[in-house]
């Protein structure tokens, strides 16, 4: 995967363009001049959390007059960590594996601890009685003739 990095200085020539301060954009959004800086300069580390961050952004270009999607798409790329596949940074051009694989080795992990789950449940919990034995049927029990009391 290559490096993507934030391309804060269009947005710095663009702000430059519209001769607008960076205490210009403080008192029209609020947005502290730190982060303003740090945006420009393109240093992603300096900005707050993912959420305030690709707000800044996104406000920051719309008074800026431009489409602020490109920017925060650009923003997240450049957050996103690289992909990983059992703890091995892939790459495209190397890719080994489908990536439809994580996903079915995922289930079936799931799986097999539901069949695992039902197996122990049925050995632990059954009652262990032989139910062959027990049973009764009608009919197989022969009754044997109570003896008579002789009655005066």
């Amino acid at each position: 995967m290559k490096d993507v990095s934030f391309p804060g200085d269009e947005l710095r020539e663009r702000r430059q363009k519209l001769k607008l301060s960076i205490d210009d954009v403080y008192r029209k959004l609020h947005i502290p001049a730190d982060f303003v800086e740090s945006i420009e300069a393109g240093d992603i580390s300096a900005l707050p959390p993912m959420c305030y961050a690709a707000g800044f952004i996104t406000t920051y270009c719309v008074l800026l007059e431009l489409e602020p999607e490109k920017y925060v798409d650009l923003l997240r790329d450049c957050v996103r960590p690289a992909p990983r596949f059992l703890g091995i940074p892939h790459s495209d051009e190397n890719r080994k594996s489908p990536s439809w694989l994580n996903d079915i080795v995922a289930w079936s992990a799931i799986c097999a601890l539901l069949v695992l789950g039902w197996f122990t449940y049925s050995v632990t919990f059954q009652p262990k009685a032989d139910r062959s034995d027990r049973q009764v049927e009608a009919g197989s029990i022969e009754e044997m003739p109570t003896p008579h009391t002789e009655s005066f």
